[in-house]
């Protein structure tokens, strides 16, 4: 059975079940099973280093140039195929995307990535939650219902900001996109952030 290749030479910062993906540049098929996510990052780097004066003048151009890529593979209603994803043609950064594999509609999902930068942004202080159970909080929130987009055949998108706790405001968009296997079955999601960080709202 054919695994996930993901970006080549980009770090993996989660794992499922021990594995550790490495990459050749195209997107393949996952092998599927019920594993727990395993953040292998504590991610003790500070808010500050997710953004740059580049990223932050083009974080809006990057979910709509991916999208566009999306659009660009799409070669069935459902969806293009996962294989075809070019991961050096990402615009988005690999640390802001996540993969989602599902075995079948309603299935609960198995992630082959997490980024870096979706922990450091939306992982919860101090909480006490497994690691799978905020994640899968966050998706539902942040991002939107992967089964909709899986279902629907096309793009869920989120635009919009809240506080943290440390008195940071993050603004962010975010996207989830559906991929068919070589079966031509929606199985795959892969999702992507680009956020802006500004000071306390109270200022």
């Amino acid at each position: 059975m054919r695994q996930c290749n993901p970006y080549q030479g980009a770090p993996m910062l989660a794992r499922i079940n021990g594995r550790n993906l490495s990459g050749t540049g195209t997107a393949r098929e996952v092998r599927r099973g019920a594993g727990s996510v395993k953040l292998v990052s504590e991610n003790h780097a500070p808010l500050a280093a997710l953004q740059s004066n580049e990223f932050a003048g083009s974080e809006r151009r990057r979910i709509i140039r991916l999208e566009d890529y999306w659009l660009s593979l799409r070669r069935c209603a459902q969806g293009p195929f996962f294989e075809d994803f070019r991961p050096s043609r990402n615009p988005v950064p690999w640390g802001n995307c996540f993969i989602a594999c599902f075995s079948g509609l309603g299935s609960e999902p198995t992630f082959d990535h997490v980024g870096r930068s979706i922990i450091v942004l939306f992982k919860p202080d101090r909480t006490n939650l497994p690691d799978r159970e905020w994640l899968m909080d966050t998706i539902a929130l942040r991002f939107g219902e992967m089964s909709d987009a899986l279902m629907a055949f096309r793009p869920v998108r989120r635009d919009d900001s809240f506080d943290r706790s440390d008195g940071i405001v993050a603004l962010y968009r975010s996207i989830l996109l559906p991929f068919v296997d070589s079966k031509r079955k929606p199985t795959y999601v892969i999702g992507a952030v680009t956020c802006l960080l500004r000071g306390s709202s109270a200022n």
